[in-house]
């Protein structure tokens, strides 16, 4: 099976075959077998996500610009290119832009919400808090009064799940514990 070689050579290591830089004799066996076997294989098991990465990269390539979910947009002039390595960085970033950018929208709409539930819910108890202390990425950590940990909790689902209107549910996934390192998984 491909993925017990990939992860074969991955873990024990491979000897690169000695070639000229920037040629396949750079790579090792497994990323041969990624880039060769695995990311095609992927492709025929997804058809529909290779539409819509086409359609995406033809839609950019006739506006001259890619656009997040909420609207930003980011001109891609390489598109156009003669240069088929520009022209295929600006298709990467066409790509990058909408999945990345729709995301980092998404966070922060989602953040924006969970914080006005977290304030409207606090007002009703005084004494009481509700920290944003990071975000990385899709994850948000909370420092909250341990009285009404649970009730943030599912004040924040609530705020997060439904943050922007969307066809397809976004699941959240809740951690709580005393600390960082000792979070687990609750449902609310």
């Amino acid at each position: 099976m491909v993925t017990d070689l990939l992860w074969d050579n991955l873990r024990h290591g491979t000897e690169d075959s000695g070639g000229p830089a920037g040629s396949d004799g750079d790579r090792s066996p497994a990323v041969y077998v990624l880039l060769q076997v695995c990311l095609p294989h992927c492709a025929n098991l997804c058809p529909a996500s290779q539409r819509f990465l086409r359609a995406t990269v033809n839609q950019c390539r006739s506006q001259g610009y890619v656009e997040t979910i909420r609207g930003r947009r980011r001109p891609l002039p390489g598109l156009s290119s003669a240069n088929a390595a520009v022209r295929s960085a600006a298709e990467r970033q066409a790509i990058n832009t909408l999945v990345q950018g729709s995301a980092a929208d998404l966070v922060k709409l989602a953040t924006v919400a969970a914080q006005r539930s977290m304030d409207s819910l606090l007002a009703t108890r005084p004494g009481l808090h509700a920290n944003l202390v990071l975000q990385l990425h899709d994850e948000l950590l909370w420092e909250v009064s341990q009285e009404i940990s649970q009730h943030l909790a599912t004040a924040l689902r609530r705020a997060m799940e439904n943050a922007l209107p969307l066809t397809v549910h976004l699941p959240v996934n809740l951690r709580m514990g005393p600390s960082w390192g000792q979070l687990r998984k609750i449902q609310t």
